[in-house]
């Protein structure tokens, strides 16, 4: 964090590219992969919502009070935008076939099964098991409790499991 906040201070001095860069490089990657996750990996949706994360961010940086991570704060923005921006029901959304195609059948059946949750049970799973966020950063990052992420997570896991036997049984 100590870094993160050394290259923005410089950033907002001296407004370098290259400071930037640093920044954007280290924490695109995770946030274009949570994009992706969310928005059932719709590729353009993502590329779309993190590029406007990055917008709102450089308005909003010199406003950051330090109080949690530059990652924290700037997931924080994309979780926001995609609320916001994108469906918000699966049935909305559909899989993309083209980053998968290599797969098999049992990947889609995962990804399908992760979009028919609830918003909610979505996100903390997502954040939790796939991006690996502890439940004190995502009761932060979506302003619930921590025992709520918990709760959330526990719920989410019995009907992934319950949804994926079902697939298993029927192929």
């Amino acid at each position: 964090m100590v870094q993160d906040e050394q290259v923005v201070r410089r950033y907002l001095k001296h407004k370098r590219e290259q400071d930037f860069r640093i920044i954007y490089q280290k924490h695109n990657d995770k946030l274009f992969r949570l994009a992706m996750h969310m928005l059932s990996y719709n590729q353009h949706w993502a590329k779309d919502a993190v590029q406007e994360m990055w917008i709102v961010a450089l308005r909003k940086v010199d406003k950051f009070e330090w109080r949690s991570s530059l990652n924290t704060w700037l997931t924080s923005i994309l979780l926001n935008i995609l609320k916001r921006y994108y469906p918000k029901t699966a049935e909305e959304q559909k899989v993309s076939e083209e980053p998968y195609g290599e797969f098999n059948l049992d990947m889609q059946d995962i990804i399908k099964s992760v979009n028919t949750l609830s918003d909610g049970y979505k996100q903390v799973f997502v954040l939790h098991d796939i991006e690996g966020y502890k439940h004190q950063e995502i009761a932060e990052l979506l302003d619930i409790k921590e025992g709520t992420s918990k709760s959330q997570l526990f719920q989410a896991r019995i009907l992934l499991r319950s949804k994926l036997s079902e697939l298993k049984i029927r192929s």
